[in-house]
């Protein structure tokens, strides 16, 4: 994954920043580049091959306006949300969408106002489970999703 930011790329980074200013929140460019790649770091932890480099942005934006992250907390809320979708993503099967799990992530989060982040993903992963979710068998496998 390149994370080196082009000329170009300053109009995405000027379009992320006003999504987080609209929640109340002033991203840097350096912090925009480090949540770039703490999700490409966990997904080479995962071994999780994401072909969307904009998928931390798509995971968070529900929980951005969900009213609970701030100034104070939001680095360290965006990189639990990142690290527990990914954990919860390599766990279940494709036919667990990747919009039911965001969905179940936002409700609890927002069913503890923003609290107990820490058993996020536990409460998460058993509400997918009691709706019909199934395990994946190969988690020690390189894992590509996408078209080629």
């Amino acid at each position: 994954m390149n994370l080196i930011l082009y000329e170009n790329d300053m109009y995405e980074l000027q379009e992320i920043q006003q999504i987080f200013l609209s929640c109340g929140i002033h991203l840097s460019h350096q912090d925009y580049k480090e949540l770039m790649q703490y999700q490409y770091k966990i997904c080479e932890l995962f071994k999780w091959v994401e072909t969307d480099s904009f998928k931390w942005l798509e995971i968070l934006n529900p929980i951005l306006f969900s009213g609970y992250v701030h100034n104070e907390n939001y680095k360290y809320i965006c990189k639990f949300i990142i690290k527990n979708y990914y954990q919860i993503r390599i766990y279940f099967d494709l036919h667990t969408s990747d919009s039911e799990i965001y969905s179940t992530m936002v409700y609890e989060f927002n069913r503890y106002s923003g609290m107990n982040v820490k058993t996020l993903k536990e409460r998460t992963v058993q509400i997918l489970i009691l709706n019909g979710g199934k395990r994946r068998n190969e988690f020690n496998e390189f894992i590509y999703r996408g078209s080629y």
